[in-house]
C-alpha cells in the first residue's frame, strides 16, 4: 500500500503519493527559491530536507524565510531631504569659500550625505536611522567646517605644514592618522602654493575620502570582530 506525502508550498497542503520524488513534489518555483537561498525545505518537526531527490515519508514544508525590515522607498527620500538639509541650512561649512568653491565643497558633502541614508536601507525606523545619521553626518560636518577655514583663510604665499594639513582630520580620525593619509597631507602641503582654491579643495577632499574610507572599514572589521559567533 502507498504512504502519501503531504507537500504545504506556499500554505497550501497538496497530497501526493510517496513514489514521487521530493524535489519534483515540491514544484519548480519552490525548488528554485530553495537554489537561491530564498526557501528552506523542512520536516514537521524543523528538520531540513534535501532536494536531491531522496523520497521522504511526512510533512514537507517548503519554508520561505521572514525578510528582516527594510526602508520603504518614501522613507529613504525622507531621509535623504533630511540629511541634504542639514548640510545646506549650516553656513559654517561653506562660509568662507566662493559660490564655486563652496559648490565643489558641497556638491562632495552631499554625495557623502546620500551615501549614508542609502545604507540605513535596512533600518525600518526612522528615529533609528535619524540617530545613525546625526552620527554618520558628524565627522563629515567638521571636515567640511575645517576645510573651508582652512581654505578660505589661506595665504597662498605662506607656506603649509603637514601638521597644518592633518589638523584639519585630527577631530575625526583616530588617534593617530592612518600612514597613507599623513603621507597624502605630508605631500599636498609641499604642494598646496601651487595650487588654485578649487584644486586645493579637490585634493583635501580626496583626503578626506581616504580618511572616511578607512574609518568605516575599521568600524565593519571591529563588528566582525565583535558578532557573536555561531
Amino acid at each position: 500500500m502507498n504512504k502519501r506525502v503531504t507537500v504545504t508550498v506556499n500554505g497550501r497542503p497538496v497530497t501526493l503519493f510517496l513514489g514521487l520524488a521530493v524535489r519534483h513534489a515540491i514544484g519548480p518555483d519552490a525548488v528554485r527559491d530553495v537554489q537561491l537561498g530564498l526557501a528552506e525545505v523542512r520536516d514537521g518537526y524543523g528538520n531540513m530536507v534535501g532536494l536531491d531527490g531522496a523520497l521522504y515519508d511526512g510533512e514537507v514544508l517548503v519554508v520561505h524565510p521572514v525578510q528582516p525590515p527594510s526602508a520603504s522607498a518614501e522613507q529613504i527620500d525622507r531621509r535623504r531631504r533630511w540629511a541634504e538639509e542639514r548640510l545646506l541650512d549650516d553656513e559654517s561649512l561653506r562660509s568662507e569659500l566662493t559660490d564655486d568653491e563652496a559648490q565643489v565643497l558641497l556638491d562632495w558633502g552631499l554625495s557623502r550625505a546620500k551615501a549614508q541614508v542609502d545604507a540605513t536601507q535596512t533600518i525600518a525606523d526612522d528615529e533609528e536611522a535619524r540617530t545613525s545619521l546625526r552620527e554618520a553626518l558628524r565627522p563629515l560636518s567638521i571636515i567640511m567646517r575645517n576645510i573651508n577655514h582652512f581654505v578660505g583663510g589661506r595665504d597662498r604665499d605662506t607656506p603649509t605644514t603637514s601638521r597644518d594639513v592633518e589638523d584639519l582630520f585630527a577631530e575625526v580620525g583616530p588617534q593617530s592618522l592612518p600612514p597613507a593619509v599623513r603621507n597624502a597631507c605630508r605631500v599636498l602641503a609641499g604642494e598646496q602654493t601651487s595650487l588654485d582654491n578649487v584644486a586645493l579643495l579637490r585634493r583635501l577632499i580626496a583626503i578626506a575620502d581616504q580618511l572616511l574610507q578607512s574609518a568605516q572599514q575599521a568600524k565593519r572589521t571591529e563588528g566582525e570582530h565583535h558578532a557573536p559567533q555561531t
